[in-house]
């Protein structure tokens, strides 16, 4: 079974639910499936055949779903790119995944230009040179039935930086997207069919996974209007739309979400589920939040290779923790979904004793994905034995919670101990003055590497002097961290450089400091 005959069924049997709205436009279940019969049918007229790939570029809009689900009612492959990717970034995906179709708004023309002229070109809101355009190919199109896939076939190409730093495409099979949904419906959240879904985080990226679910359940998903990330769009269309799930945030955008609430008198009452996830949440945010929209908030943690499932702390999970005042808890990710092995490989000892072993995460399961596009000698490194090495690392309480750590690549070894940065930033965070903050380890010619915090300054900052500032951090750390740990040099700037997605960018202010050394960035 494929996602898009869950779409079919549903407009059939609840032709006037809305599935889609955006702005002043909605789109109700009969029609979406009308829509996406006849995109399919276009595709499979211009010759795509199943197994062919689709690239996507598009900002949020109906158009990005509908492509998804005509690709996956004919086996073809979707191949989302983000839609704040530069020309210069979209050429590497589109070489790797050489797709015979690319679907994208008209404003990304530039970004296409150098498509192959065989490549079949569907320009969304307007003409483009080479291409046809979305709305007239549509309307002469012949409408297409789903055809039957199977479970291993691919669904999805997930583009990220995987396990080793290069930019792969992670295969996603239907097994792996079916799979995701049950487990987010078993272990997270139900979703019943009446549920309003939020999105403002990228279909063509996380947000776009979490459209499954509504899909299945039949439910009515709302994208914002901005091409940015506008918090007091999202508490205003919560108002609107009586909102009951927000689809998926990064912590960012939780914690600007969070900060534009406070005072607004915005009505958030028929929120049930906020998940976010996608970076480190700290605590004392995670606690912020809480306390802003109650028990809705769940966490998931999951990466490209396995999306969405390898663990979770659902809203009721979050409340225990809070009322019983279980900082420790709240700060993990949870516990694995049902059906997913997590184990901790390569624990070593502690560097301190009474600190837990740390190790990386191994994940096995239907989850998993099937391998890197075209890419056998990356796959091999990453799937061993059937265990997926995540490149995280983290460690088990005695409850079963997980506890991520770092990066296996972003551990600073001092005077050889290992330096978590996460634990450093948690501290660092605590102090009212400060906003966000990145630990990164710099050359150091006596110890290898010395612990660096960069970080921005919130609205606590009241004008203290920058010395000041240095001297109640270090003390902070000093009061909570064993001395290895306690950063060596405190940087003040406007900004930390972040993703497209909201993740500050940990690499890009190490490399500031690893400029000509010789180190793997």
């Amino acid at each position: 079974m494929s996602v898009a005959q869950a779409l079919f069924r549903h407009a059939r049997l609840r032709p006037d639910a809305i599935a889609i709205a955006q702005g002043g436009r909605t789109i109700s279940y009969a029609s979406l499936g009308e829509r996406v019969a006849r995109l399919a049918g276009f595709l499979v007229g211009r010759g795509l055949v199943r197994g062919d790939t689709v690239g996507i570029l598009q900002p949020n809009s109906p158009e990005v779903l509908e492509t998804m689900l005509a690709c996956w009612s004919q086996g073809l492959v979707c191949v989302p790119i983000n839609a704040r990717s530069t020309p210069y970034e979209v050429g590497p995906v589109l070489e790797d995944a050489g797709p015979r179709a690319v679907v994208f708004g008209v404003d990304y023309a530039a970004h296409v230009a150098g498509l192959d002229p065989d490549v079949v070109g569907l320009s969304v809101g307007g003409p483009a040179p080479g291409a046809a355009e979305y709305e007239p190919s549509l309307a002469g199109a012949s409408p297409l039935a789903p055809v039957p896939v199977h479970p291993a076939e691919p669904a999805w190409l997930f583009y990220s930086s995987g396990t080793t730093g290069r930019m792969k495409g992670a295969i996603l099979s239907h097994r792996s997207l079916l799979f995701m949904a049950l487990s987010y419906f078993g272990d997270l959240d139900p979703m019943p069919g009446d549920a309003v879904v939020l999105h403002a985080a990228p279909l063509t990226h996380g947000s776009g996974l979490y459209a499954v679910m509504p899909v299945l359940k039949g439910a009515t998903q709302v994208l914002t209007a901005s091409r940015s990330y506008d918090p007091e769009e999202m508490l205003a269309l919560i108002e609107e739309w009586r909102a009951t799930n927000i689809a998926f945030l990064a912590p960012t955008m939780l914690n600007r979400l969070v900060a534009a609430y406070r005072g607004s008198g915005a009505d958030v009452s028929t929120l049930r589920c906020c998940v976010y996830g996608g970076a480190p949440m700290y605590l004392e945010d995670t606690k912020a939040a809480l306390a802003a929209f109650g028990p809705v908030l769940a966490q998931i943690y999951g990466q490209a290779e396995c999306p969405v499932t390898i663990a979770r702390m659902s809203p009721a999970e979050h409340a225990e923790a809070l009322a019983a005042g279980d900082s420790s808890r709240l700060a993990s990710v949870g516990r694995p979904y049902t059906g997913v092995e997590v184990r901790i490989d390569g624990g070593g000892a502690a560097a301190t004793p009474g600190e837990p072993e740390v190790g990386e995460v191994l994940i096995r399961g239907d989850i998993v994905m099937s391998g890197y596009w075209r890419n056998e000698a990356a796959t091999a490194e990453a799937i061993v034995d059937d265990w997926l090495h995540t490149g995280d690392l983290g460690w088990f309480d005695a409850a079963g919670n997980l506890h991520l750590v770092d990066r296996s690549k972003d551990v600073i070894i001092s005077g050889a101990a290992n330096i978590y940065p996460r634990e450093v930033e948690e501290v660092l965070l605590q102090h009212p003055t400060i906003r966000e903050v990145c630990v990164v380890g710099a050359p150091d010619e006596e110890w290898g590497e010395r612990v660096v915090a960069v970080m921005s300054q919130g609205d606590g900052a009241d004008g203290r002097p920058a010395e000041q500032l240095r001297e109640e951090l270090t003390a902070l750390c000093r009061e909570r961290l064993s001395g290895y740990k306690v950063p060596r040099e405190i940087a003040f700037v406007d900004d930390l450089p972040k993703s497209a997605y909201g993740k500050i960018l940990k690499r890009t202010v190490r490399e500031r400091y690893w400029k000509d050394h010789d180190r793997l960035i």
